[in-house]
């Protein structure tokens, strides 16, 4: 009686110290895979950013849209893509936050996506006007949290493109270190994760 009660109690010990030492894994799983994505943020804009075919910009802050313009107006892309447009926002909506010295450039050479609703929608629809192109290569710009999850989805669905990142930075005393930007950080590594798991599922 005394041996059975003890196996039983054992067997019991047993699975806790399993559940917790698969926990410590999933744990230490999820801080390296943190910790690896960190690493694939942006940390400074790059000193010069090469010419590409084309421009895309997945929608956010006045910073993407300055410097999307201006990639456009530096001949870094023939075109320029704005992915994920509020619908209610209009084409005259999106000119007015742009400089009127750059009001001609906005006229002739960008196209507005209103269908996308998330990275990856921004990625398919950016992969149907690339490909009705014809471009090769495209410059991203999207925030810098963003790039990593941004060029996965697009690389995803446009495995034959070459994808060069442009990042627009947010102000500094948004990417100083602390607990708001911690909590983004987290966040986003969380989206980026299940998207990689996603796609590699697809």
């Amino acid at each position: 009686m005394t041996q059975r009660l003890s196996r039983t109690g054992g067997g019991g010990g047993g699975a806790g110290t399993v559940a917790l030492g698969l926990a410590l894994v999933l744990a230490g799983l999820s801080l390296g895979g943190f910790g690896r994505f960190v690493t694939l943020i942006p940390a400074a804009p790059p000193s010069a950013l090469p010419r590409a075919d084309a421009i895309v910009m997945l929608t956010g802050g006045d910073k993407r849209l300055d410097l999307a313009i201006a990639l456009l107006e530096t001949s870094h892309g023939e075109r320029l893509l704005i992915s994920g447009v509020n619908p209610q926002a209009s084409r005259a909506d999106l000119a007015a936050l742009v400089t009127p010295d750059r009001a001609d450039r906005f006229a002739c050479c960008v196209d507005l996506d209103y269908v996308s609703t998330s990275t990856r929608t921004n990625a398919e629809q950016t992969a149907r006007w690339a490909r009705a192109h014809g471009y090769d290569s495209l410059l991203v710009v999207t925030t810098d949290f963003h790039m990593p999850r941004s060029l996965a989805e697009l690389g995803h669905a446009l495995p034959e493109v070459t994808l060069l990142p442009a990042p627009a930075f947010p102000d500094p005393a948004d990417r100083e270190a602390g607990p708001a930007r911690l909590r983004l950080l987290v966040l986003e590594f969380g989206k980026y994760a299940a998207s990689l798991v996603r796609m590699r599922l697809s």
